[in-house]
């Protein structure tokens, strides 16, 4: 998704912040303590180690912040499944696989 100072990319546990091929920033999305839409085209993250929030413009916010929800949820499942047992990559590839249905 393409936001004013660079383009984000989701990975299967983290969010990218990059500039062209250049990695900016990396948050585990168990870091994000919240995000939020604050108008069209403004998103508003909030990061766990952070006392603010980060503001975001980029066109497709909510999409973004939809993703992002969904992301943290997963994320945070699979955090409470992995203290009991051992998470296999399958598993993460099936909820993976829900991310386009959200997307469309």
């Amino acid at each position: 998704i393409n936001a004013e100072y660079g383009t984000f990319r989701l990975t299967v546990d983290s969010l990218l912040n990059l500039d062209g091929q250049t990695i900016r920033t990396e948050v585990a999305f168990s870091g994000i303590e919240s995000v939020r839409c604050a108008g069209t085209g403004q998103l508003y993250l909030k990061y766990k180690s952070e006392d603010f929030e980060k503001p975001i413009l980029c066109k497709d916010a909510e999409q973004l912040r939809d993703v992002l929800l969904w992301a943290m949820r997963a994320n945070s499942a699979d955090e409470a499944h992995e203290e009991s047992t051992t998470v296999s990559e399958g598993r993460r590839e099936t909820q993976l696989g829900l991310l386009p249905a959200i997307l469309e």
